[in-house]
């Protein structure tokens, strides 16, 4: 007989239940913390959101009204009896005035309207808003600078304020003062003076809140700006006509903003604080930073003396001293496949490693003649120097000159070089036209190839390998030996060509004396003032430009620029009414940060 087994259930014992219960906690708190972070994150999405739209309404607004609008309810902030800024919200009124979407932008927590300021002259404006999370990475973008273990509860902005000078204007005086922001946590005083001195100035990334948000969260006043000289100069802004009060007032700047807490904050108060400024006889540089400040910080545009376009790309955009250049006057620049740089005068050629500078001329090397037109690169990284007694050709280690005599060259006067993507190189003198691929010289005149003349003004050659030649007469097109002409009696509006150039959708796009057309390989449309839809403000086309980085289209004429967004069919007006620095434009580039610089006589702006 088997017995049975009996089994006694004792439970759980007491401190099995707390590990259990702790382990629930634990992972409630995980939850709560996932869904807490996740929900702060959405709100803060929501904030970036409402910001971008209310940009952009106000860029749509400036557009058709010149002016930015009045915030809400607004307060105005006096030094002695001039209005500096107008600060309040961006609320109702505000909203009716630039409205093109249907909901107001409010705080999704706090349902706060967010802060918005405006300058005297309200040409710029500054928005002012919360986060929650300052750590969120995907914050961390161009439009909200990156957080470094900030504290919550701190301030973000953006607008166009320039975060150095404000200028403000009463009866016949203009005030000019160093201000870092047009934003204020506490309103109790309009007196700027007072501000400052209570440490009220909101910036960005700091705990100083915004006036209307500063009710609701603990304010810690930590952003400490005491400007050494808040008053950098008053009287008349025509004043800084005269290149020595541009300087001045650079000076001045750096008197205000040395040692205070933004050095480390803004990079152009680091240049301007470093900055040796010699009063008597100052730099390049320094000329530059002092006209460049007038121009696009104050909007007064003057002509910056003695700085031309090469200049200004010197210093601005290869950043390098001008003062420790060897000579005083540039005709171009060149950079080859080893980043080198290469400047070129009326008397020599200069070589820049970004170390050293080593001077060529007849003289020292193998250069035919001082006078160097143009300089190329081919397949083989020689480099190749173009001048109007024939070409030097370099290979690193030995100099070689061709000319009518020992090479297929049809004259020696080089008017200008053209370098394709398959480094072809197409050579144009005062005669004829030469194309040389490193290894076989080819040439093209009326009797060889009947082109319509021997006087060729320019050349393309489009992705389909097809050259586009155009004369005096009209415009040719050469592929495989056979040439096709286009004249008014096909599709041309004007037998006087001006330019051609194929943009990235393969179109190419012709440009005469009298209007635009494009050219899709099948149909062809002219673009004029006629035609309303395309924008144009003027039918003398200078030149074309493409930006390599989205492929807009840049075209600009006697009057201003404008950009064309294929893929949407619009076109943007760009000049002084829409803040450029001159409406005559001499030409559109773009530099190593992809950013577009608008080039005029006088300077050149830049278009991130």
């Amino acid at each position: 007989m088997l017995k049975g087994k009996y089994f006694k259930y004792k439970g759980f014992t007491l401190a099995e239940l707390l590990v259990t219960m702790a382990i629930f906690i634990i992972l409630w708190l995980i939850a709560f913390l996932c869904i807490d972070s996740y929900t702060k994150n959405a709100r803060d999405s929501v904030r970036i959101s409402d910001m971008k739209w209310i940009q952009k309404i106000l860029w749509l607004y400036i557009i058709q009204r010149w002016l930015y609008p009045e915030p809400t309810k607004w307060k105005d902030v006096l030094y002695e009896w001039a209005r500096v800024w107008t600060q309040w919200v961006f609320g109702d009124p505000t909203f009716s005035n630039v409205k093109i979407i249907n909901k107001k932008p409010i705080d999704p927590l706090r349902f706060i309207e967010y802060t918005y300021s405006v300058t005297s002259d309200r040409q710029e404006y500054q928005l002012v808003w919360v986060l929650e999370n300052p750590e969120n990475i995907t914050l961390k973008n161009s439009f909200v600078k990156s957080a470094n273990a900030y504290e919550n509860n701190v301030s973000f902005s953006l607008g166009t304020y320039n975060g150095l000078l404000a200028r403000c204007h009463t009866w016949w005086l203009d005030y000019f003062l160093a201000l870092p922001s047009i934003v204020s946590n506490d309103l109790s005083s309009l007196n700027l003076v007072d501000i400052i001195s209570n440490k009220s100035l909101v910036y960005n990334k700091y705990s100083n809140l915004p006036s209307n948000f500063s009710w609701v969260y603990d304010v810690d006043n930590n952003f400490n700006f005491m400007p050494n000289n808040l008053l950098l100069y008053t009287w008349s802004i025509r004043d800084f006509i005269d290149s020595s009060k541009q300087i001045d007032l650079l000076r001045y700047l750096q008197d205000s903003y040395s040692w205070t807490i933004v050095i480390a904050d803004d990079d152009m108060v680091e240049k301007i604080t470093e900055m040796y400024i010699d009063i008597n006889s100052p730099s390049w540089k320094a000329k530059a930073l002092a006209c460049n400040i007038v121009n696009f910080n104050l909007r007064y545009f003057v002509k910056c003396s003695d700085l031309d376009f090469i200049t200004f790309y010197i210093i601005s955009v290869l950043h390098l001293d001008i003062t420790k250049i060897p000579w005083t006057v540039v005709s171009s620049i060149f950079q080859s496949t080893d980043w080198w740089l290469r400047f070129w005068t009326d008397a020599w050629v200069v070589l820049y490693d970004w170390e050293n500078w080593t001077t060529y001329d007849k003289f020292n090397s193998g250069l035919v003649h001082n006078m160097v037109w143009a300089i190329s690169q081919d397949t083989s990284w020689d480099m190749w120097f173009w001048t109007n007694l024939g070409i030097s050709k370099f290979d690193w280690t030995n100099w070689v000159t061709l000319n009518t005599k020992n090479s297929w060259l049809l004259n020696n006067h080089i008017l200008q070089i053209y370098t394709w993507t398959d480094w072809k190189m197409w050579i144009w003198t005062n005669n004829w036209v030469n194309s040389y691929d490193s290894w076989v010289w080819e040439d093209y005149t009326k009797k060889k190839t009947w082109i319509s003349h021997d006087h060729v003004t320019s050349i393309y050659e489009d992705n389909y390998w097809n050259i586009w030649f155009w004369t005096d007469v009209w415009l040719d097109k050469y592929s495989n030996w056979v040439v096709t002409s286009y004249t008014t009696s096909d599709w041309l509006p004007t037998n006087k060509i001006t330019f051609i150039t194929q943009d990235l959708n393969d179109n190419l796009w012709v440009w005469t004396t009298s209007w635009l057309v494009e050219y899709n390989w099948s149909t062809f449309t002219t673009k004029n003032t006629l035609n309303t839809s395309w924008w144009l403000p003027s039918n003398y086309i200078k030149y074309i430009y493409q930006d390599k980085n989205n492929w807009d289209l840049w075209v600009w004429t006697d009057n201003w620029a404008t950009k064309y967004v294929r893929s949407l069919w619009t076109w943007t007006v760009y000049n002084t009414s829409t803040g450029l620095s001159w409406n005559d434009i001499e030409y559109i580039t773009q530099n190593i940060d992809w950013n577009i610089l608008i080039v005029n006589d006088w300077w050149a702006d830049v278009i991130n």
